[in-house]
């Protein structure tokens, strides 16, 4: 069984001891960038988390039609991480991957529907959320709260210097997101990371690895994780890492 928490002599969040999950998670993705796939719903699931429902939003190479089933499509950045999340990954847990700081094993990252989805799947188990911190419009965090009902003790990390360091490195708008509809609608982060966010280890991750990346990079990015939330849970013998509804599809097998 893998470490509950990275900040033991046996697992540390040093790279050459304990890979973090989400960097662990982004390098898988990084793999997909350039290989071809048939998965449709990839992009048909981008149109309607995309600006404007899709309405105006180019695809990568071609539209979805009858022919591009057969043909199938190239996978960028934004649709590789798309189809990473969607499937999620389940590995056997070991000292070699980081989990969450919470007690409950669990991490997450995304928009407030995301969270509420997290929330409401697990509030009738023993499991809580021990902590949130959050980014979001004055409306959106009240929202929130309204929907959730409860207060959340902060997670006292860098979340925020995080959030808006990542903010700083986006462009205002791509083809598929907006950056002000991402700062109305807030960004949250349950959990930490030996003490620091994941938002933030990601971001130097990919600053240090991957000085490639555009201003649209990183706003597509941030703009897929807001939408499909980014959940990870050190549980027991397994590790798993998913969009919220994967991992809510997972609990539930799970929890019944």
């Amino acid at each position: 069984m893998g470490c509950k928490k990275c900040n033991t002599n046996k697992c540390t969040c040093e790279v050459t001891t304990c890979i973090n999950p989400l960097i662990y998670m982004m390098k898988g993705v990084f793999s997909l960038v350039g290989t071809d796939s048939a998965n449709i719903g990839i992009l048909e699931y981008l149109t309607s988390i995309s600006k404007d429902g899709g309405n105006a939003t180019p695809f990568p190479k071609t539209p979805v039609n009858a022919a591009m089933d057969k043909a199938g499509f190239t996978l960028d950045l934004t649709t590789a991480l798309i189809e990473t999340l969607m499937q999620g990954v389940s590995i056997s847990n070991n000292k070699n991957i980081c989990c969450p700081d919470c007690k409950n094993g669990i991490y997450f990252l995304g928009g407030g529907a995301s969270f509420s989805n997290l929330y409401s799947s697990i509030s009738n188990s023993k499991t809580r959320i021990c902590c949130l911190e959050h980014a979001a419009s004055i409306p959106a965090w009240l929202r929130l709260k309204e929907n959730i009902g409860t207060d959340f003790a902060c997670c006292d990390t860098d979340f925020n210097e995080a959030f808006e360091l990542w903010v700083a490195a986006s462009s205002s708008s791509s083809a598929y997101f907006y950056l002000d509809d991402i700062l109305a609608n807030g960004v949250f982060e349950s959990s930490s990371f030996n003490g620091y966010s994941g938002l933030g280890i990601l971001f130097n991750y990919l600053q240090l690895s991957h000085p490639e990346l555009t201003s649209e990079d990183y706003l597509n990015i941030l703009g897929v994780i807001v939408n499909l939330g980014f959940v990870i849970q050190c549980n027991g013998c397994e590790l798993v890492m998913a969009s919220t509804d994967q991992y809510v599809k997972w609990w539930s097998t799970n929890n019944n």
